[in-house]
């Protein structure tokens, strides 16, 4: 199942799909691909204190500690819960 990410960015609603793929992480607004194009190469940080993590869900949880730095993510589905049952979601990252 696909993740999707619904939220604001410089006021303007967004609607994406990540695609898992570092060159073109999502699809469905060309704002929030060109503000994770301006941070492409960048640690995004997942938490308070941690830095990006390795693993499968490296790019989903870039794209929602971008998204929540830079705006508001106001829903997350698709994402698969943890070894706790809780979704893989960066601190903060949905309001």
């Amino acid at each position: 199942m696909p993740v999707r990410i619904r939220g604001v960015v410089d006021g303007v609603p967004f609607d994406v799909e990540v695609t898992g793929d570092p060159a073109s992480p999502t699809v469905g607004s060309r704002r929030v691909a060109a503000l994770l194009a301006s941070r492409a190469g960048s640690r995004a940080r997942v938490g308070p204190t941690e830095p990006a993590p390795g693993g499968e869900s490296t790019e989903v949880r870039r794209v929602l500690a971008v998204l929540a730095e830079h705006g508001q993510v106001l829903s997350v589905s698709g994402l698969a819960p943890d070894a706790g049952g809780r979704p893989p979601i960066p601190h903060g990252a949905v309001s």
